[in-house]
């Protein structure tokens, strides 16, 4: 007996389905007959059109100072009432879900983003675009769109800084008098729990309407949506701060060597400038050519400073060390007077000349208080410079960080 029923359940659930196939298209038929897709909801009104509009943020996929832009991936959802699309005798359902390749058939708004860059709608593993028709007329119309949008950066106290960066929607060819957007009531704007950028902190989120002028003096409506991003400077403390500050440090090793060591602190003073130096082209090789100052340019800068003054210092001890007595000055005025120098060439031109009544001028010694002065600049440096620049670092701090 069940064998029998089996096959008897079987078809008439084909026969339903294919009946309920054949209502849907029957209604959709009838519900397009007459409806024209070109004009607002509201054009035989004469009123505007009202759009409620909400974004989801599925991804922040980057933010990037060179080309001043950041890509996102968003849900958005738009929503308002088309009369025309009531259907509250024609079937019993609450609402109806529409495949994508029918959306071309409705009305939708002609949103787009004002400082986009490039976008893509995703299509797998189906088109993501979604339309829902509800009895009293409301549409509820989603699509998912990966975009690029402009977003003017401010570079001053980079890498310190804090960005927002902006997505303008507005529609494309209808002005304020035909159509209204205006954020959703209900979660206008939100973001997955799991969004996370490897150099920014998405801080807070907020929305406003606005309103856009064209060239020929006409009124938009705009949403505008803004992210406010602050920056993880930890990556830039790893590699430019702390190894930058190491270095300046190290030029300090000079101040400990003798004043005698010349191809020592030499070596060491250049060496500290020139890993300053190549520490500064590459913190700003990825950031774009502005013509103000960025709190990079001020630390790597005063580094630089720092490594070149104790080169300097070191000029200036040497030739503190280099200055000889004033007794080797007299001798050596003495030694080359002129009466003597002719007694000297003709002594020379002697060969039978074996010893001279002349001693032999004394070594070049060098000034006592000259390598005092020297020393004492030594130690008055040991002290000066890491003072110095520890007071820098707490002005920098102060200007940049908590400003």
């Amino acid at each position: 007996m069940r064998s029998l029923l089996l096959p008897i359940i079987i078809l008439i659930s084909v026969d339903m389905s294919k009946a309920d196939h054949q209502s849907r298209t029957l209604f959709l038929n009838a519900l397009l007959g007459d409806y024209d897709s070109t004009v607002t909801p509201t054009f035989d009104m004469s009123l505007p059109t009202l759009v409620n509009v909400s974004l989801q943020i599925n991804a922040l996929n980057s933010v990037n100072e060179q080309t001043m832009d950041f890509s996102i991936n968003v849900l958005v959802t738009q929503s308002w009432y088309d009369f025309r699309l009531q259907f509250y005798e024609l079937i019993n359902a609450d609402h109806l879900e529409l495949d994508s390749k029918l959306i071309a058939k409705f009305w939708v708004p002609d949103l787009y983003f004002v400082n986009e860059k490039s976008s893509e709608f995703h299509d797998i593993t189906v088109p993501n675009r979604l339309l829902h028709l509800y009895r009293d007329g409301r549409v509820v119309y989603k699509m998912r769109i990966s975009l690029t949008a402009t977003c003017l950066m401010q570079l001053h106290r980079f890498p310190m800084d804090q960005q927002t960066c902006s997505l303008l929607m507005k529609s494309f060819g209808f002005t304020n008098q035909s159509l209204q957007f205006r954020w959703s009531l209900d979660s206008p704007l939100t973001c997955l729990k799991q969004l996370e950028m490897s150099q920014f902190i998405l801080a807070r989120m907020d929305y406003k309407e606005c309103q856009r002028m064209s060239d020929i003096n006409d009124t938009f409506s705009c949403l505008q949506m803004d992210l406010k991003l602050h920056r993880r400077v930890g990556f830039y403390m790893i590699q430019l701060y702390i190894p930058s500050a190491l270095v300046v440090v190290l030029s300090w090793v000079s101040f400990y060597l003798d004043v005698g060591s010349v191809p020592g602190r030499v070596s060491l003073g250049i060496l500290t400038v020139l890993t300053i130096t190549n520490m500064k082209t590459m913190a700003v090789s990825s950031l774009p050519k502005v013509s103000y100052i960025k709190a990079i340019d001020v630390w790597m800068v005063t580094c630089l400073s720092f490594a070149f003054a104790s080169l300097l210092e070191f000029a200036v001890v040497n030739s503190f060390a280099r200055r000889v007595s004033s007794l080797d000055n007299t001798w050596s005025v003495i030694m080359e007077s002129e009466p003597l120098q002719a007694y000297r060439d003709t002594f020379t031109n002697t060969k039978n000349a074996r010893s001279s009544n002349y001693a032999a001028p004394p070594a070049r010694r060098p000034d006592p208080r000259s390598i005092n002065l020297a020393k004492l600049i030594d130690k008055i440096s040991m002290v000066v410079f890491p003072i110095s620049f520890m007071a820098f670092i707490f002005v920098y701090i102060t200007v940049y960080a908590y400003a």
